[in-house]
């Protein structure tokens, strides 16, 4: 079990767990915290507070590398390209993940840190250029508020409808040469319960991009 899903399991059953200096503080229901938990949370103390504290973080500075205006894509991209070239109204090469976030959720935060993220990664701030020299890669800015929408409120919802928005969303085709190539969407279902979509075009992600999230 890695920290990232630990503190998963200890918020499904209503567990709260902060740092305070180099201690962890657990508040939990009766009877949630089991044995193995605890154990798990010992196991795992370096690595929660690291991820509870921004501060502790490991995570390398970055070293801006020499791009050239016309990054050349991939052999990958190039496949990917001409099938989508030839299928533009295809959805198979969208890249979803949905999931509910129980608990506040700080939007600003969140949309913070998915600039973050994206700031780290070259190739989620990139489109796809074309003209009659050939095809490349091109870095583009885009709002933070243009890749993460934020939907009006909705309560009383069924899984029925949550699962038709996330189709929805999932369907949305991109345009490869504005961009952006990557977009999440959050919606409110209660005061403490949110549906965050997220799609990836398959051009400049996989399976495994997911990861970074």
């Amino acid at each position: 079990m890695t920290a990232l899903e630990l503190l998963a399991q200890l918020r499904a059953v209503g567990v709260q767990i902060e740092a305070d200096g180099d201690t962890l503080k657990v508040a939990a229901p009766k009877d949630a915290l089991t044995d193995t938990l605890r154990a798990e949370i010992a196991t795992h103390k370096a690595e929660l507070l690291r991820f509870l504290v921004p501060e502790r973080s490991t995570i390398p500075a970055l070293r801006p590398v020499p791009r050239v205006a016309r990054e050349p894509l991939s052999p990958g991209q190039e496949r990917l390209w001409a099938l989508v070239s030839r299928a533009p109204d295809s959805r198979r090469y969208n890249l979803p993940l949905a999931f509910r976030v129980r608990g506040p959720l700080d939007v600003a935060r969140f949309r913070a840190a998915v600039a973050a993220v994206i700031a780290r990664h070259d190739v989620l701030r990139s489109v796809i250029c074309t003209d009659a020299s050939g095809r490349w890669s091109e870095l583009r800015g885009h709002d933070i508020a243009e890749v993460v929408r934020v939907d009006p409120a909705v309560s009383d919802v069924s899984e029925t409808w949550i699962s038709r928005q996330v189709e929805i969303e999932s369907n949305r085709l991109f345009d490869l040469a504005t961009g952006p190539l990557i977009r999440l969407t959050v919606t409110s279902l209660g005061d403490d319960d949110h549906l965050i979509t997220i799609v990836m075009h398959h051009i400049v992600a996989d399976g495994w991009s997911f990861e970074v999230f």
